[in-house]
């Protein structure tokens, strides 16, 4: 994602929205996503399939599958 903020206060509120977005996906998938960020001097190939089997399998993953295809917002257990 891309923008430009026009002052200190339109950052700011671009970054809570943005925040609010990131923060709405499951907490599983976060914390990989994060793990990912701390390794990114290092071979994130490897880091990336390893992230995306790992989270494919998780009950978080099935239940964002299962939202999209039923057109409704999804609810994260963090499982």
């Amino acid at each position: 994602m891309t923008a430009v903020a026009e002052d200190e206060a339109d950052l700011n509120a671009q970054l809570e929205a943005w925040l609010d977005r990131l923060l709405a996906n499951g907490p599983s998938a976060l914390a990989l996503i994060k793990g990912l960020l701390g390794t990114m001097h290092q071979d994130l190939r490897q880091h990336h399939a390893s992230a995306v089997a790992q989270a494919a399998g998780t009950e978080d993953c099935r239940e964002g599958v299962r939202a999209f295809i039923e057109k409704r917002k999804p609810v994260y257990g963090n499982r």
